[in-house]
Formats: C-alpha cells, sequence, structure tokens
C-alpha cells in the first residue's frame, strides 16, 4: 500500500526504529549504569571511550587501527574495532593485515 508515494512498510520500518531508540534513552536515564547506552541517534555505534585524562577523560566513538607507509604518507589500511578493545590486543590483527596487502601489492 502506498500512501502519497512513500511505501508504508518503509515508513513503519522507520517509525519503529525511532521509537526504539527513544524507549533507549528513555530507559537509560531512568538506569544510569545500565551498560548498553545509545551515545548518539544518527550513529548508535559510536562507544564511550575512557582517555584517563583529567581535563577529557572521555571521548565518544569508535576504536580504529590505521596502517600507513614507513614514512606516514598512504594509509593502506583501515579497520574499525568495536567494544573498545585494549590497544595491545588489536595490534597483531592490524600487523597481518598491512603484510597481507603489501603481499598482494608485491604480486
Amino acid at each position: 500500500m502506498k500512501t502519497h508515494g512513500v511505501n508504508s512498510a518503509l515508513l513503519m520500518l522507520a517509525l519503529q526504529d525511532a521509537i526504539r531508540k527513544a524507549n533507549q534513552i528513555v530507559y537509560q536515564s531512568r538506569h544510569p549504569k545500565s551498560k548498553n547506552k545509545l551515545y548518539s541517534w544518527h550513529a548508535p555505534e559510536v562507544e564511550c571511550l575512557s582517555k584517563g585524562k583529567a581535563r577529557t577523560p572521555y571521548e565518544f566513538g569508535v576504536k580504529v587501527g590505521i596502517a600507513s607507509t614507513l614514512t606516514g604518507n598512504l594509509i593502506v589500511g583501515a579497520r574499525s574495532f568495536p567494544g573498545n578493545p585494549y590497544d595491545g590486543h588489536t595490534l597483531n590483527e592490524q600487523i597481518e593485515r598491512k603484510q597481507s596487502i603489501d603481499r598482494m601489492i608485491v604480486s
């Protein structure tokens, strides 16, 4: 069924998503210690990252790993790491990815 050129099924999905997000915001405002928080309406993958600095103790976003050439002039790989893992746990994966890209370029 179409309403003014808009597919009503798509409209219902969009409204359900907006209602789900609104309910999540209401819940987290009533339960501040809840772990599953919505920090950005338009980017729900955003997380709270603790920086451990007095002036700006928190950042909001997603941790990423960037692999570049030795001179740093060219980015040869990038990957996001959801869940804010410890940096030391992401390094091996980034090194392996960089080495596989190097092999592809040389071949």
